[in-house]
């Protein structure tokens, strides 16, 4: 999400600059930035929707050249990928695509969409406070926190007409605004996508990433906006600084304690116990050309160099033999070696606790090495089986 990230920041400050010149670099350069957020991920499609509704709004362009303008904004910035995906349609293999359906009624989906939103929101804070994620859960919370930003979206918007003089502060507050905008088109991209799939997304703090540095930026533009547009006295600029003071001191010490984790215990394929493996080791060491077939193949193919054959769906409560007929053809006829690695003890800090027992789905079939990390299997020819 970086790369999103530090195009959708990019795109904002040339709409905003734009909006000060109207001037055609600028403009040019937002679509440019829009088109690349989206090309990057589909929730890139925010900079397009808050981009649109802006150029509508702030433009100072007669009402149709506004129209006009914020048209081709959209059009340009989603261009490439619509050109993309009609060069896709007519490539032989077609690109995989979500199944669309509503499993759940709408209602039911979308609140498990906004629970699941609050709950990373308060994930966010200093001491993850369980009370503030349970009182957002309410309509009063609700009620409460709209009132306060339509009325400070009023007042920005306001400010912003009636002082046309100071640049700076439209500017502070223009940045703001389109935060804003660019957060709540990101959030309804995430609730189409979270109601209308057949398997909904598990919302997580890595997936809501972007929203991030939305929200503390436009948190402290609206309190600089807020100082600049009513000549405050300079001494309140305190409150941000102290505010962002607070959340570095509270955020500093789980962020060491992350990064020491992977520094020292790795992730994923990153784990002492996955650049150690003796399993891995063997395999290294074997100077015969096989075939490959793994319930692991990236990791294969990151520490072997040899691409395997995916066998991670199987059902391990069955015999491989008795599985896919091809996949056995291939492994009986062109020196398979199968290889079974145990998720558990290679990342213990992953979701799989309990060691998978290979026992019933290596029937018929010699162990060449077994430990802690995993287990080798090659065929029993049938001379072998005679003798």
């Amino acid at each position: 999400y970086g790369l999103l990230i530090s195009l959708v920041v990019a795109n904002l400050v040339c709409l905003s600059i734009y909006f000060q010149q109207e001037n055609r670099r600028p403009y040019l350069l937002a679509i440019l930035t829009a088109a690349l957020a989206f090309f990057t991920d589909f929730t890139g499609a925010a900079t397009i929707i808050a981009g649109f509704i802006v150029i509508l709004i702030f433009s100072e362009k007669a009402f149709w050249r506004r129209v006009l303008f914020a048209g081709i904004y959209a059009f340009g910035a989603a261009l490439p990928l619509i050109v993309w995906q009609v060069v896709q349609l007519f490539q032989p293999a077609q690109p995989e695509m979500r199944a669309m359906a509503i499993s759940m009624t709408f209602r039911d989906a979308l609140s498990t969409y906004l629970t699941q939103v609050v709950n990373t929101f308060v994930q966010w804070l200093p001491g993850e406070p369980g009370w503030l994620g349970a009182w957002l859960q309410t309509r009063g919370a609700f009620f409460t926190i709209g009132v306060l930003s339509l009325g400070l979206f009023g007042l920005f918007i306001w400010r912003y007409i009636t002082h046309k003089d100071a640049a700076h502060r439209r500017w502070m507050i223009l940045l703001s605004i389109c935060l804003l905008f660019v957060a709540g088109a990101f959030l309804l991209i995430f609730a189409e996508s979270y109601v209308q799939t057949r398997t909904a997304p598990v919302l997580t703090t890595a997936m809501l990433a972007p929203l991030y540095p939305f929200l503390i930026i436009f948190v402290f533009g609206c309190m600089l906006a807020l100082v600049a547009s009513f000549n405050l006295p300079l001494y309140s600029l305190v409150l941000p600084v102290v505010l962002g003071g607070f959340f570095v001191v509270a955020n500093l010490a789980p962020a060491i304690r992350y990064v020491h984790s992977r520094y020292a215990y790795g992730s994923s394929y990153t784990t002492p116990q996955w650049r150690n493996s003796s399993l891995v080791q063997t395999v290294n060491m074997t100077s015969v050309l096989r075939t490959y077939f793994s319930n692991d193949p990236a990791g294969v193919l990151l520490y072997c160099v040899y691409a395997p054959y995916d066998i991670s769906g199987f059902d391990y409560e069955k015999p491989f033999l008795e599985q896919d007929g091809y996949l056995v053809e291939q492994f009986s006829d062109w020196s398979g070696t199968l290889l079974l690695f145990q998720p558990a003890y290679l990342n213990p800090h992953g979701e799989d606790a309990d060691p998978i027992d290979f026992s019933t789905f290596t029937e018929g079939l010699q162990l060449v090495y077994r430990g802690e990390d995993g287990e080798i299997y090659v065929p029993i020819y049938e001379e072998e089986r005679e003798n």
